[in-house]
């Protein structure tokens, strides 16, 4: 297909005293990348493992870039970019509007309400490089996200169903990724909404462990999917993310709670978690 972009710009070069200020506006309809996305057909059990080996911490030390401080010091710049739609394979991101700004050493993009999995997503990110180390400060919402359409339909990592409610906001001190990660602090806090559990493979795990358990045919009298009128939680971060993690999660009477770190350099975590029932 064809996409038409409409762009208008102005660059005033530096004076004596005065820096470089460039402004920009492009407008654009649907941009489809999909013929550049590779498609096949999904295996389950190597989804299942390809997840779970990306999921594992990858060391951070080969990966360390730097925040582009001298860029953002350099001039002013002021912009907008919007875009009708994002296609690639499966996803489709709508109206997307972003913003973008670079005044006196301060960046902020900033990312207005914009069509994702059948809800919103806006944001913002701003550096500021007149602080004594950078400040990085991060925000983002997410509002009413199809579960169902973030993973794939013939994944065995489907066990959660309904809308994904997040808001996390965050901030760090540093100019390069390894400075950052060690001075993270905040926190993301989600709540699913017309939630429900598959809880299938789980039976099947613990009927294998309690096959010789005069119990354990009782297990499979659970329903394969719980539907929970509360299901949410939170994980708060202090102090980078090697340690000082707290995490909760509430499913009804049902919760889980934690504390721990991760180590990217070692390529581990470590967590220790309370699970409760209560009355």
């Amino acid at each position: 297909g064809e996409t038409e972009i409409q762009a208008t710009g102005d660059i005033r070069f530096p004076a004596e005293f005065s820096p470089i200020s460039i402004r920009y506006d492009v407008i654009t309809g649907n941009i489809d990348f999909s013929p550049f996305v590779r498609s096949e057909t999904r295996n389950p059990l190597k989804s299942r493992d390809s997840f779970l080996a990306s999921s594992r911490p990858q060391s951070s030390a080969a990966d360390d870039r730097s925040l582009p401080v001298d860029a953002i010091k350099m001039g002013n710049v002021l912009g907008s970019i919007a875009i009708e739609s994002i296609s690639a394979s499966d996803l489709t991101i709508e109206n997307v509007n972003l913003f973008t700004n670079i005044e006196d050493g301060v960046l902020d993009v900033e990312l207005q309400p914009t069509g994702l999995y059948g809800g919103t997503a806006q944001g913002l990110l701003r550096v500021d490089t007149n602080q004594d180390e950078t400040l990085l400060v991060t925000q983002l919402s997410l509002d009413g996200l199809n579960i169902g359409e973030i993973i794939p339909e013939n994944s065995r990592l489907n066990p959660v169903a309904g809308r994904l409610d997040v808001e996390a906001s965050y901030e760090a001190n540093g100019a390069a990724t390894s400075e950052l990660l060690n001075t993270l602090n905040g926190s993301t806090e989600f709540t699913i909404n017309e939630s429900s559990v598959d809880i299938g493979l789980l039976k099947q795990v613990f009927t294998e462990v309690t096959a010789l358990s005069p119990s354990g045919e009782s297990i499979q009298q659970w329903p394969d999917v719980i539907q929970f009128v509360e299901l949410n939680g939170y994980v708060l971060l202090e102090e980078g993310i090697k340690n000082k993690q707290e995490l909760k999660l509430r499913m009804d009477n049902f919760d889980i709670s934690g504390n721990g770190g991760v180590d990217l350099d070692a390529g581990s975590f470590n967590y220790d978690l309370q699970f409760s029932i209560l009355g």
